[in-house]
Order: C-alpha cells, then sequence, then structure tokens
C-alpha cells in the first residue's frame, strides 16, 4: 500500500490526515492487505460458509404473522409524524 493509494482512501472517506497518520495508515493498511493474503492461502475446499466456528442449533422462532400494531398506536410514540407517516429530519440535500 503507497502513500498515494492511502491518500485516495482517505478522499474517498472524508478524511483529513496529517503526514504521521498517513504514515502510520500507510503501515497499518499494508498489514492487514498482509493479512488477507495469508488468508487466502487456507484450503477452505469442502467447507461451508458460516458465521459460526462451531455448529449451532437453530435458535430463531418460525417466521409467521402476529397481532399486529395499528398505525396510530405505532405513531404515537414517534417525536413527529405526518399523514400517518414518520416526519424525520432531512439527511440528503436537494
Amino acid at each position: 500500500m503507497d502513500q498515494e493509494r492511502v491518500l485516495e482512501l482517505a478522499r474517498l472517506s472524508r478524511l483529513e490526515l496529517s503526514s504521521s497518520e498517513l504514515d502510520r495508515a500507510e503501515e497499518q493498511i499494508g498489514r492487514l492487505l498482509a493479512y488477507f493474503a495469508e488468508l487466502q492461502e487456507v484450503d477452505t475446499e469442502g467447507i461451508d460458509a458460516s458465521p459460526y466456528p462451531c455448529p449451532i442449533p437453530h435458535r430463531l422462532r418460525d417466521d409467521e404473522p402476529g397481532p399486529v400494531l395499528s398505525q396510530a398506536r405505532v405513531l404515537a410514540n414517534a417525536p413527529s409524524s405526518r399523514a400517518g407517516q414518520f416526519r424525520v429530519p432531512r439527511v440528503v440535500d436537494s
């Protein structure tokens, strides 16, 4: 990982890095990429992808419809609503 690529990542992330932070990020990202390259060498043939290292029993309930709250009851806890919908602060400029 060279400084030019780290600077591009910082720009895309909207980060301003000092020269010492840039050097540190270059080193840390380089180490991470080296670890990922090492992991790519591990033979995973025949191993199913799983977020758990050990098999665990299925602990979720069946997805079946149940009682439904009315719109008025749901909106009763909203800090702000209008026309039957939640009102939230604008997050995207038009």
